[in-house]
């Protein structure tokens, strides 16, 4: 060990440039996994609320600014649906609507979803687990249910008085105008599915007074056959379209695609840049390893010793620096910094703030990478001792 920790040292500019380096791609990891997920999150929990039997009739934001479905609207739609009776379940309405949480001197940005409890108490049921507390029903008025990191972040618990600024839908994101500030009851804390995101439901029948508006954000319509929905789709897309509506697509294929491709590209990119400087550094190190031969030959070194020396140095480096590198972001995460949420159409902050565990998972991939080509590149490296 003494001839590796002298080797570290003497080559100490080149370990402390690859380590820097492995810093910066182990942040940018994490960073990527949670801001690229925030979008994911978002875009995909209308859909889980829904079932598989079921289509979301929401704006066509190409044919028009709004994103409000209003009661005339309301009405056409159920015109139309009466053409397909029969093969409907029932019709469900949602509202999504996004502000400003405070409990004292603590706040934090929300997502909020209005839910039509009535008709859909089992999407609930099955969208979210109850921590503390009970799940709303349809008598409770200026009630609310949060997600745990909510209650966390603001402090809240059962039956504690929440502070809500409710922010205009249809308003400039960079000029975001307040609608209404109402106080809510918390009448349950839950699990949410997805990590780190600050979400309220609240029951749609109190939405005309928190929203000072009847408008709705999404028709769910849930048919009782999956068949029955594939084959009246494309018809009533068509019926739906001459009122500046449109049938979103559940599984968002491209959408997903796309933001899947864009994780992958980040990835490939930091993987190239962990090959890049571990062949750079393993290259340099065993020029250096010839300019120790006369040394080895000396002690009566066999290319197995120099080998072993060389495998100790690799995990010595990428050890201690794996272990620097965790506290470190660690530590930076911990200063719970905000960064913009460019992909969202709430235009919330994200707080990244991921636990040392996963801290571990998604910075290790860079050191073992590291190790791993080291290890293979001084195995079949040949040292000559004349």
């Amino acid at each position: 060990m003494r001839f590796s920790l002298k080797s570290i040292a003497q080559n100490r500019g080149l370990y402390i440039s690859t380590f820097l380096t492995f810093l910066v791609l182990a942040y940018l990891t994490i960073f990527s996994k949670y801001w690229i997920g925030e979008y994911l999150t978002l875009t995909t929990a209308q859909k889980d609320l829904i079932s598989k039997e079921s289509l979301i009739i929401k704006k066509d934001i190409l044919t028009t600014n709004s994103q409000s479905i209003n009661i005339t609207e309301i009405q056409n739609i159920v015109k139309i649906l009466g053409d397909y009776d029969s093969l409907i379940k029932k019709v469900i309405y949602r509202v999504e609507f996004s502000g400003l949480a405070k409990n004292g001197d603590l706040e934090t940005g929300f997502q909020g979803f209005g839910l039509d409890l009535k008709r859909d108490e089992n999407s609930l049921n099955r969208y979210i687990q109850i921590d503390k507390g009970e799940i709303l029903t349809d008598t409770s008025n200026n009630s609310i249910i949060i997600s745990k990191t909510m209650a966390t972040k603001l402090k809240l618990d059962i039956n504690d008085s929440l502070e809500v600024v409710v922010l205009n839908r249809e308003s400039d994101e960079d000029n975001e105008d307040v609608i209404n500030i109402a106080s809510l009851k918390v009448n349950g804390i839950f699990n949410e599915v997805f990590e780190n995101r600050n979400t309220l439901f609240i029951s749609i029948r109190f939405l005309d007074y928190l929203l000072k508006t009847s408008d709705v954000n999404s028709v769910i319509v849930e048919f009782y056959l999956q068949d029955d929905l594939k084959r009246v789709k494309d018809d009533l897309n068509q019926k739906i379209a001459s009122l500046n509506l449109k049938i979103e697509n559940q599984s968002n294929d491209i959408e997903l695609k796309v933001i899947q491709d864009i994780v992958n590209s980040i990835y490939i990119f930091i993987l190239f840049f962990v090959i890049v400087l571990a062949y750079r550094d393993v290259k340099i190190l065993i020029d250096k390893r010839r300019e120790d031969m006369k040394v080895f030959i000396h002690y009566h070194w066999s290319k197995f010793d120099i080998y072993l020396l060389n495998i100790e140095e690799s995990f010595i480096f990428n050890i201690s620096a794996f272990i620097v590198t965790v506290i470190i972001l660690k530590l930076i995460f911990a200063m719970d910094i905000s960064y913009p949420s460019i992909f969202t159409t709430f235009n919330l902050d994200i707080h990244i703030s991921p636990t040392i565990v996963e801290i571990i998972i998604y910075s290790s991939p860079i050191f073992i990478v590291n190790l791993l080509i080291q290890i293979t590149t001084y195995f079949l490296v040949k040292f000559k001792r004349d």
